[in-house]
């Protein structure tokens, strides 16, 4: 859902798991778009996300109870009858968790539908066989976790030494961008002291660049150019944190270790706390290695939570630091879910400080 192009080319290439932006003046959606009358109160930076979550339920596309004619999205009207079902459909979640679940969003969307356009009533099957249990296991004793600063603490160090992090002035990521439609596309990630990064991948469509000098930030595409405002920049150095060899240096005082669960064939440690802006944020940890391999957010919205999800896979290397060289971004939003594979990464390699301000045209 093509909202907020500002959004999308920030997401588009960078889309991580820190939520969608929040900006200073993030306005009622009434206030910004035509014909809001079921999502009232709702943030705008929030309408892609909750339109996508009820996308991806569904499994449809925007076309399903929007307006499109040509190239031209007619949001506002209410032609379809099935956009006039959603208002229905979205009121009665909302006064579901309204009146069942004290206004916590227990129940989406998804709760029903599971991916179709109809509620999905009927059990599969066969079924698995109910999980059994000995008498007595109530009074089994929880599983001794580590404490998250030792979890946090242990990671640091799996990643490298201090010193060898220090080290890494500057350091070039080179290797390709892999969207919903399969195809790889060039992507090079430039980092340097002092928050500076340069993200440029380059698609059939034209480059889309987004960098950030320290001190402003700024996005370059096929349409045009801008200045990041206050709130985008921090939100995009949220985000960029996936690139930097140290992802969390330090558990939150939310933080808890809750359990372990496997996330492919390694057993990992879940650490779980509250993020920015009221996210709730999973940790997983490689059990026998320490490293970071998911990290997972959710973003409250009106009609329920929105998930995020990235991996970290292919562990190497790099002047004593180890660094994922595959990094699994997945969104309720196909077109910002992306796998990202580099072939080359290079530390402490010149890099011109000027590619990370913007072209004289933006200032």
């Amino acid at each position: 859902m093509k909202f907020d192009g500002r959004w999308l080319a920030t997401g588009l290439f960078v889309a991580l798991a820190a939520g969608p932006i929040a900006h200073a003046e993030d306005k009622p959606a009434e206030q910004t778009q035509k014909n809001i009358q079921v999502l009232k109160g709702m943030p705008t930076s929030q309408i892609g996300p909750v339109m996508n979550a009820m996308r991806a339920s569904l499994g449809v596309n925007c076309a399903f109870c929007h307006v499109v004619n040509g190239d031209k999205w007619e949001m506002d009207k209410d032609d379809k009858d099935e956009k006039k079902v959603a208002r229905k459909m979205i009121q009665m979640v909302m006064d579901l968790n309204k009146t069942s679940f004290g206004g916590r969003p227990a129940v989406t969307c998804n709760s029903c539908h599971r991916g179709a356009t109809h509620p999905v009533g009927l059990i599969p099957l066969p079924t698995p066989a109910p999980a059994t249990g000995e008498e007595g296991d109530a009074d089994e004793k929880e599983p001794a976790y580590p404490s998250p600063q030792e979890i946090v603490d242990r990671y640091v160090k799996a990643v490298g030494a201090a010193d060898a992090v220090a080290r890494m002035k500057t350091l070039v990521m080179k290797g390709t961008r892999e969207s919903q439609n399969g195809k790889p596309t060039p992507l090079e990630i430039s980092r340097s002291e002092g928050d500076k990064i340069l993200i440029v991948g380059t698609t059939p469509n034209g480059t889309n660049t987004t960098a950030s000098n320290g001190k402003t930030g700024w996005v370059k595409n096929p349409h045009g150019q801008h200045e990041m405002d206050a709130d985008e920049l921090a939100q995009f150095r949220e985000q960029v944190k996936v690139y930097a060899p140290i992802k969390i240096s330090a558990p939150t005082a939310s933080m808890k270790v809750v359990g372990t669960e496997k996330i492919g064939d390694r057993e990992a440690y879940i650490m779980r706390g509250e993020g920015p802006n009221g996210t709730r944020q999973r940790f997983y940890f490689d059990k026998q290695t320490g490293l970071l391999l998911r990290s997972f957010s959710a973003t409250l919205s009106m009609i329920g939570s929105i998930p995020e999800q990235t991996d970290f896979d292919d562990y190497r290397d790099v002047a004593g630091v180890k660094i994922p060289f595959t990094i699994v971004y997945s969104n309720v939003d196909p077109w910002a879910s992306a796998t990202r594979k580099f072939a080359e990464v290079k530390p402490n390699v010149p890099v011109d400080p000027a590619k990370f301000d913007p072209p004289a045209a933006a200032k």
